[in-house]
């Protein structure tokens, strides 16, 4: 998963590679998260609070699986209801530019209203 950190201490996915204030984190284990970039000043352990928001943002762009060690009721609830609710193109991750589609084009292709 590719983020930008946010000032208030929220984790925003989806920025891809390409850009110097995302970073990449990517799970190894319960206990170990790689982390590539600079953007964000990680310790080297994470408090209860930043590892449920790396979650939450590993979640929101999930396609089809979600593991965990042990069964947390939490994390399905969070899962059943957010799992894969980020999609590129359709209501996350916009390309930026000239191939950005006006707001009225986007709301337009979102409600089905092209064609």
């Amino acid at each position: 998963m590719t983020f930008v950190p946010l000032a208030h201490g929220l984790l925003h996915p989806g920025y891809g590679l390409r850009r110097e204030d995302a970073d990449a984190a990517f799970p190894l284990a319960p206990d170990a998260c790689l982390l590539m970039g600079h953007a964000w000043q990680v310790p080297t352990s994470l408090d209860k609070t930043m590892v449920d928001r790396l979650n939450d943002a590993l979640i929101c762009v999930s396609d089809r699986y979600v593991y965990s060690k042990t069964f947390s009721s939490e994390i399905q609830e969070y899962v059943d209801q957010y799992g894969g609710s980020s999609r590129y193109g359709v209501n996350a991750f916009m390309p930026i530019g000239l191939k950005m589609p006006m707001a009225r084009q986007f709301l337009r292709a979102h409600f089905g209203l092209e064609g």
